[in-house]
């Protein structure tokens, strides 16, 4: 695919210059606007249109393709899309040269969504027995292991709230809270051989869901802190990640928590961003599956699962 990049003062100045230059249906693969800055936007010219035929018989039936049209416009309003949210370039670029289930954005976003992430779902039953969360500080890991807790206790479990978060003022306070609020055990541990006394000694059936600190993945120190609570519980961790970030910082981000083995990603703070595609990226670079995504504040319903319609419908709503 030929790509362009096409600068102006603004986003306009930039459209109309690659307008100009690829026509109106050019796709718009990915558009950059710094503050401060001029704004950047790589664009790819459209396809070209068919010729038409010269003649068509009176009430012969249309083919299959005698609209191909349609589908290019169904691949501009997807490169639209795909930019509102910054999608990086590379994998936008991917999902545009996917096979369209239909003619409309409505399907062809799921469909380019499935195509190139995977997706996945949370544990649950005996395989929920033990649940390890991490990502950076301030993913908000605490809300989602309470979410995670409810879940389990909606679905008949019963669920034990564990903090090993002795590096942040409060952090094991707030999950105590939460845990007294759904009526559930809370313990702590300060060190991996705690963790892994504590899940031997618990009652069959009982699921532990672990809370652990904020860390910079460029932070050996902090990695192998990590790595240790994983080897006490002898799990991958589940990555929290919150919607909005940058897109090359979460790929950053999640690539050095796939390092620690984590193949799940789980999508913090979904109902207060605009864009999602940082969430992607992350997902995309680090091959992590998506699974769910905290799309509002209540701890009793603030979790749903991920596919690709419901990560579609999501894109679709912060459209504008």
């Amino acid at each position: 695919m030929q790509t362009r990049i096409f600068t102006g003062p603004d986003r306009d100045a930039a459209v109309a210059r690659l307008r100009a230059e690829f026509g109106e249906d050019a796709v718009i693969l990915d558009i950059d606007a710094p503050p401060g800055g001029p704004v950047r936007v790589v664009a790819a010219p459209g396809a070209p249109r068919p010729e038409a035929p010269a003649r068509a018989q009176a009430g012969a039936p249309r083919p299959a393709d005698a609209e191909p049209g349609r589908t290019q416009a169904a691949r501009s309003a997807l490169a639209t899309l795909l930019a509102r949210h910054n999608v990086p370039a590379g994998l936008a670029a991917r999902m545009l040269r996917s096979e369209f289930a239909g003619d409309r954005l409505a399907t062809s976003l799921p469909a380019a969504l499935a195509a190139n992430l995977e997706f996945a779902r949370l544990p649950a039953g005996a395989a929920a027995s033990r649940i390890l969360v991490a990502g950076p500080a301030g993913a908000g890991k605490t809300a989602t292991c309470a979410k995670l807790a409810a879940r389990i206790l909606l679905a008949g479990g019963q669920p034990c709230l564990a903090s090993t978060d002795d590096w942040r003022v409060g952090g094991a306070e707030q999950l105590r809270r939460y845990a007294e609020a759904m009526g559930c055990a809370f313990e702590e541990a300060t060190k991996p051989q705690d963790l892994a006394a504590l899940a031997s000694r618990l009652p069959a059936g009982t699921a532990l869901v672990v809370d652990t600190p904020g860390i910079d993945p460029a932070d050996a120190a902090e990695i192998d802190a990590l790595a240790g609570w994983c080897g006490a519980l002898r799990v991958a961790p589940i990555l929290v990640l919150p919607a909005g970030l940058d897109a090359d910082e979460a790929a950053d981000t999640a690539l050095g928590f796939a390092a620690l083995g984590a193949t799940t990603l789980v999508a913090s703070r979904v109902d207060a961003a605009r864009r999602l595609g940082g969430i992607l990226s992350a997902a995309d670079a680090a091959s992590l599956a998506l699974a769910a995504a905290g799309n509002a504040p209540r701890i009793a319903d603030g979790l749903v699962d991920l596919d690709a319609q419901a990560l579609a419908d999501m894109m679709s709503a912060r459209a504008t």
